[in-house]
């Protein structure tokens, strides 16, 4: 019912990831307390984001404890990561002797083949049934499963996940009495289908896999490719010749019940054809010396990755410091469920729990007594891609509240479908409105979209995306969601202010009502026929993420119900705008069939009262307005006189009238969307898209009347049952015309890619309609089935509050009390933010005496106030602020300041613009230090390039990073400035040559005066993995006048011709200051003193200024492994600070991405060959286009060929 309902006949099973490995805690502090972190994984799929996140964090972080809650729909994902898990844990039980480490050796290979291998030998067929009956033994009860060795750290939230996981374990166990004709015919048939899909993808160039192998993408696609081929060949991982040999029986193995079983279906083949293992892991490294065989040196990188990540693993194991607790179901459902548990979040109503998932009866309700007790808010929320499936105004609004309130909590969303035309556009289509105005609703708001960097390399997705030609182009979005304030430390430093959410932020009722009729407008775009017929034709050729259609009314109200957590206005009055705007509105003509379910959501939801929902039917019979006759004798619930509000309707459709969707292909069908309708002969037709869908028959409960439960087939589409479909609808709806008139119906959405259903269900694309008096297929009942909430009891209608009850003024210091308001334009976008500050004395007696007042900007989030005879004060703001003069109204009489800025983000000034490399304290403890924009990273465990000199394929990589932004622009800011100097660390690049030869020592030097302050030891260069980047490992050394003269031998030394000068200008000096304590920050593994220099100072950098130093002492002089060891600098060594300094590349969803052809001119620029636009040779002299000049071809024969596409960027 939350989300829109869709037809799936077969469903694909996806037993690993198809993106590379991440780490889920790069964006958490480092913490030596013991501290527990909780990490919420959605649509969690396979373990290896687990098992990396940890092998991230290493040695240094054995301390923390962490515990992740996992969540997938599909209990064969489970039951397989518990397998991997076990085995693991069984496996490094003792790992203090040789012996035991060989096992160990032995054990990973044989964890590869079970959890990768679609064929593997007969020992580890054995190995994984014995483990399949162990564990399938010890989960008989949740009791006999708590109490075994795996009951201390797997645990799960509900009794129905530990019998689903169990059902495959039995399953995977049962194999081995399989009978020989049995077998036979299981492996016959399997090995065909598998074949069949090999066959299919022979043939094709799959480039996929290019995101795995970091920065080298020129070289990865048909090297990834290959791999994935002969996957598809053999079974195995790059079709490896080893693993293929030990597989025996003639190199055909066993099929592997781990691959084979799913609830997609038992044995038969559903692998999706796009699958191969080697998407997971990162492989750069491999990379650099592929060898004669590519495809063994990959497979053997990846293997290698695998195993230290299971070692890594046991090893938090052993020391108590992991834990999973699971969960099969659906996401935004377990995520209310959730929040029912959470003490001080308002407990959602039941509409958002009644089931576990789509397509299934089970209620959604946490069984497990013990674990739920124990729920928690959450220090990361991972969603995996799930975005894509359900769209992410579902997913924000069930989420985000179960974030922590801290500074560092923070929420990954991850997508491929291409969401608008540009990708710097994604984010206004995803979230259908401002971005802006979106953020200050919800809570939280992209991190690059306020920042403007990242190091997370997208250069994989641009070249993809720049060369696309299917319909569909992909182009990953992962984007990190942080509070609005928690990258400034002068606000979270202030009393009460450190949390937006610990008030609300008062909005007018007429500006919030637009601001959501907008997003109506954007969310139901499909609903409006004016520009229907160009809608469809370009779905038909470049189809975007939100035609899928993710939403429906209930999702829009969820949305307002979350904002009422954050946001403060006259809500009855709000929400009656909102009415009044949609039912007014007539751009979503078909839109207005769904006004009816959009009003009851409202009313239940307790948005705004709806008189009409609360009345009898002789009440709604005796209104003025109502055509409706009174009955006074009708059959079943609706002859209840004291009946009102809303029923469940519940339409049983026969098994034959399915024969639409189960007797064409698949592929023929797609997935269609299904609502349920309401109509009165001609004169009303209602629709309702909020649907329950399963199989199975309905039971009469006998404790209640018009109440009933499920018996469920949970065989589903390959079972006989009928369908059970059920949707809430208000109980006027069925008495709007005569009793005989109403017909209930099951239809198919209408869309492009369902149009040809109209050739056999008609234009009203109905697959099952039926009366009233039909109490075989129709049931009216008061609660759902099978449900034991009571809803109705739930109702209530909205307070009435006033603003002032709502939003009480806070204390900011002695003195001074302030509130929030957010002010939105005419075009529903955020624009200014203000707060209103209530002075008392000496304040307000200054102010009334007629003392000036002056506001100057301070940080991301505040502003310092002046009052003349005062002690200044810092004002904060619950969103970021630009650098300009805000906009002051006073009340001296009565003694209140308002100061209204305009909001920033990375496209404007001020904001986060002014430090994007904030490294932030909560709290006044320098432990508590946290680079906010740049992750955490290990640098021991990121592999170096080979070799003393920089690869050409590095120059090529670096470049096209830079020119995915500002490499075609005349102009240039400080920060794109920057950004090139850091490259000049990486290759020696400059804006005049192309050296192969990699500095070691590197000083800022100021462009006018030629003066040094700071010193850069750059030792190596080291793949960024789970950024797909590169890292620069090396140390600092600031040069002031406390330490000048101690280190005056050594800069003599670098002085004389060692020393390579980087030329800044004072803006990109300053620039240069703020990284530094971010680069420190974020790799060290050394502890904060308690004198450090960030908390005396209360600032991170100490100083921007020439000649001072930005960093605080503590780690001088530690971590100098990869210091040089030239006896001329050992006088550096107490000096200097290990930094990691990364490649700053795009942010997808603001900057422009270059065409192929841009991309082509800048690897010209570094290689020397040109590349046709066509046919993609590369060769010198190749021909210009005499129109723009930025593209070349062979001859006139490509130009030719590819004049349809150029010209539609030609000369632009």
């Amino acid at each position: 019912m939350l989300t829109a309902t869709y037809v799936s006949v077969r469903e694909f099973f996806y037993p690993f990831g198809n993106i590379p490995a991440t780490n889920l805690l790069r964006d958490t502090a480092i913490d030596d307390t013991g501290a527990e972190i909780e990490l919420l994984l959605l649509g969690c799929g396979d373990p290896r984001n687990i098992l990396f996140s940890l092998y991230s964090q290493g040695d240094q972080c054995l301390a923390s404890s962490y515990n992740f809650t996992c969540c997938d729909k599909e209990p064969a994902i489970l039951a397989r990561n518990i397998i991997l898990l076990t085995l693991i844990a069984d496996g490094h039980s003792n790992t203090t002797t040789v012996s035991s480490r060989k096992h160990n050796s032995v054990k990973h290979s044989s964890l590869w083949n079970i959890f990768y291998h679609v064929f593997i030998p007969e020992s580890d067929l054995k190995l994984l049934q014995e483990q399949s009956a162990k564990l399938a033994e010890l989960a008989v009860t949740s009791a006999s499963w708590a109490s075994s060795n795996y009951g201390n750290w797997i645990k799960f939230l509900d009794n129905d996940t530990l019998e689903h996981v169990r059902s495959f374990w039995t399953q995977y166990a049962e194999t081995r009495y399989f009978t020989t004709a049995h077998k036979d015919e299981f492996e016959r048939q399997y090995r065909h289908e598998f074949k069949q899909t090999a066959i299919r993808t022979k043939s094709s160039l799959v480039l996929s896999g290019i995101r795995s192998a970091g920065p080298h993408i020129e070289e990865a696609g048909e090297r990834m490719s290959d791999c994935f081929k002969k996957y598809w060949a053999t079974g195995v991982v790059a079709g490896n010749r080893s693993d293929v040999m030990a597989l025996g029986n003639g190199g055909k193995g066993h099929v592997n019940p781990l691959i084979a079983f799913s609830s997609a279906g038992d044995g038969s083949f559903t692998l999706h054809y796009g699958l191969d293992p080697l998407l997971g892991f990162h492989l750069a490294n491999a990379f650099d010396n592929l060898g004669s065989n590519p495809s063994e040196t990959i497979a053997r990188t990846a293997k290698a990755e695998f195993g230290a990540w299971c070692s890594t693993f046991a090893q938090y194991l052993h020391n108590q410091k992991v834990r999973l607790t699971l969960h099969d179901g659906e996401a935004v459902r377990l995520c209310f469920e959730l929040q029912a548990h959470i003490t001080y979040l308002p407990k959602p109503s039941g509409r958002t729990r009644l089931y576990k998932t789509v397509w299934s009866s089970a209620p959604a309700v946490l069984t497990n007594t013990d674990n739920v007790n124990r729920i928690v808010p959450f220090d990361v929320i991972d969603t995996s891609n799930i975005i894509d499936h359900i769209g992410i105004l579902n997913i924000l609004p069930a989420a985000v509240p179960l974030l922590k309130l801290s500074h560092t909590a923070t929420l990954y969303t991850d997508g491929f479908l291409l969401a608008a035309e540009d990708p710097e556009n994604s984010l206004q289509s995803l979230l259908c409105s401002d971005v802006n105005g979106m953020g200050i609703i919800l809570g939280v708001v992209p991190l690059g979209y306020m920042s403007g960097i990242t190091t997370d390399s997208n250069l994989a997705d641009s070249m993809l995306f720049a060369s696309g030609t299917t319909n569909r182009r992909h182009f990953r979005l992962r984007i990190p969601w942080r509070r609005p304030i928690s990258g400034d430390s002068a606000s979270l430093q202030i009393p009460n202010a450190c949390w937006e959410n610990s008030r609300k932020i008062w909005m007018d009722p007429l500006e919030l009502a637009s601001f959501f009729f907008n997003v109506y407008l954007n969310m139901f775009e499909n609903e409006c026929l004016s520009n229907a017929l160009s809608r469809f034709q370009r779905q038909f050729t470049r189809p975007l993420a939100n035609d899928l259609r993710f939403y429906n009314r209930l999702s829009l109200v969820r949305l307002m119900q979350t904002a009422k957590l954050r946001i403060d206005t006259e809500w009855q009055n709000c929400m009656g705008l909102f009415k009044k705007l949609v039912m007014e509105d007539k751009t979503l003509l078909i839109g207005s069939n769904s006004i009816q379910e959009l009003l009851l959501h409202m009313h239940t939801f307790n948005l705004i009262p709806q008189d009409e929902i609360n009345m009898t039917r002789l009440e709604f019979a005796n209104l003025p307005s109502s055509d409706y006759q009174y009955e006074p004798s009708v059959p079943g619930l609706l002859s209840t006189k004291d009946l009102r509000g809303s029923i469940f309707l519940v339409l049983k459709v026969p098994r034959y009238k399915l024969s639409i969707f189960t007797d064409a292909s698949p592929l023929d069908i797609v997935t269609p969307g299904l609502h349920m309708n309401v109509r009165h002969g001609l004169r009303w037709d209602n629709a309702f898209h909020s649907v329950q869908c399963f199989f199975g028959n309905l039971v009469t409960r006998d404790t209640e009347t018009y109440v009933c439960d499920v018996d469920e087939d949970i065989e589903g589409w390959r079972g006989q049952s009928d369908l059970i479909a059920v949707c809430e609808a208000p109980m006027y709806s069925l008495v709007m015309g005569p009793y005989k008139e109403v017909r209930v119906g099951l239809r198919v959405n209408t869309s492009p890619s369902t149009a040809h259903f109209t050739q056999k269900l008609g234009l009203n694309m109905a697959v099952f309609e039926t009366g009233l008096n039909d109490k075989e297929h129709l049931w009216v009942l008061k609660e759902a089935p099978g449900s034991h909430l009571n809803l109705h009891s739930t109702v209530e209608s909205p307070s009435a509050s006033s603003p002032a009850e709502n939003n009480p003024v806070q204390a900011l210091r002695e003195g001074v009390k302030f509130k929030w308001s957010a002010l939105f334009n005419s075009q529903s976008s955020l624009k200014n933010v203000c707060t209103k500050l209530d002075l008392q004395a000496p304040f307000s007696q200054a102010l009334a005496s007629g003392a000036k007042v002056e506001c100057i900007f301070n940080s991301a989030c505040t502003l310092k106030l002046l009052i003349k005879g005062c002690p200044e004060f810092e004002v904060p703001f619950p969103y970021p602020i630009q650098q300009t003069t805000p906009k002051l109204r006073l009340a001296r009489k009565s003694g209140w300041v308002e100061c209204i800025v305009p909001v920033a983000s990375a496209l404007t000034s001020g904001g986060y613009g002014c430090n994007p490399f904030s490294v932030t304290q909560q709290e006044l403890h320098a432990g508590y230090c946290y680079s906010w924009a740049l992750p955490r990273i290990n640098l021991i465990q990121q592999p170096r390039l080979p070799g003393q000199r920089s690869p050409e394929w590095v120059r090529t990589f670096l470049l096209t990073s830079l020119a995915t932004r500002i490499g075609i622009q005349s102009s240039k800011t400080p920060l794109q400035e920057f950004k090139e100097s850091i490259l000049v660390g990486f290759s020696g690049i400059d804006k005049n040559s192309l050296s192969q030869y990699f500095p070691k020592q590197f000083q800022l030097t100021r462009k006018f005066d030629h003066n040094c302050d700071t010193v850069l030891f750059l030792s190596t260069i080291r793949y960024d993995i789970d950024a797909g980047s590169l890292v620069l490992d090396g140390y600092v050394c600031p040069l002031t006048n406390s330490n000048i003269k101690i280190l005056d031998a050594g800069l003599g030394y670098l002085w004389g011709e060692t020393v390579t000068n980087m030329k800044v200008s004072d803006q990109e000096q300053v620039l240069w200051k703020q990284i530094l304590p971010a680069a420190a920050e974020r790799c060290r593994t050394w502890r904060h003193k308690r004198c450090c220099e960030y908390v005396k100072h209360r600032t991170i950098p100490l100083s921007t200024k020439h000649g001072e130093n930005p960093l605080c002492s503590c780690g001088r002089g530690q971590m100098l492994e990869e210091f040089p060891q030239d006896p001329e600098l050992r006088v550096f060594r107490d000096h200097v600070t290990r930094i990691a300094l990364p490649v700053i590349s795009s942010v997808p969803y603001i900057d422009k991405h270059l065409s192929t052809a841009e991309m082509n001119a800048v690897i010209e620029s570094v290689n020397g060959e040109q590349k046709c636009n066509k046919c993609g040779n590369q060769k010198k002299d190749l021909k210009k286009c005499s129109r723009c000049l930025k593209v070349r071809y062979c001859n006139q024969d490509c130009q030719k060929a590819d004049w349809s596409e150029h010209k539609k960027v030609c000369n632009k």
